[in-house]
């Protein structure tokens, strides 16, 4: 049975928990705990790839209830993070 999304929710609340790794909180109280490492590490583009960098990779925010990183240079989509597809 496949889960369905809620119509609309955004991220409220990130936490740095080690490494590569935050743990992700939904405005329906949906919670995932997700490891970016293999992501930004075996990435080739030099735009994602400085974020192998730990101090810039936890210079993340929350704008406007998506995760990014500095101004939409890295981002991914609610929908993946909900689901936690591309990681």
């Amino acid at each position: 049975m496949k889960k369905r999304l809620p119509k609309l929710f955004s991220v409220v609340k990130v936490d740095y928990i080690r490494n590569f790794i935050l743990k992700i909180e939904f405005s329906d109280g949906h919670i995932n705990t997700i490891n970016f490492e293999s992501f930004i590490l075996n990435s080739r583009n030099p735009m994602i790839y400085k974020y192998s960098d730990i101090n810039l990779f936890k210079k993340y925010s929350i704008d406007d209830g998506n995760l990014i990183w500095n101004d939409y240079e890295l981002s991914f989509s609610l929908d993946d993070l909900y689901k936690r597809k591309t990681l």
